[in-house]
């Protein structure tokens, strides 16, 4: 396997905070109380927060609750 096929096989998006709260429907600066009570996933770059969307799944993954008897 070539090192360009690599390379391609191993890039991600990265989303800004306005663009994750966007896609989230949250305000931004409730994004950021999350980063910053280390809640929600993220990658600093040039001293920026930016989120995968890898990041965005295993944060509502680990949110989602699963249904029981007593919530229908």
């Amino acid at each position: 396997m070539n090192y360009a096929y690599c390379y391609l096989m191993d890039y991600q998006e990265f989303y800004t905070i306005h663009e994750t709260a966007k896609q989230l429907r949250i305000h931004p600066q409730t994004l950021y109380k999350l980063i910053w009570a280390k809640q929600f996933p993220f990658t600093k770059i040039g001293g920026q927060y930016r989120i995968t969307a890898t990041q965005i799944d295993h944060y509502l993954t680990s949110k989602t609750r699963k249904a029981t008897n007593g919530d229908f």
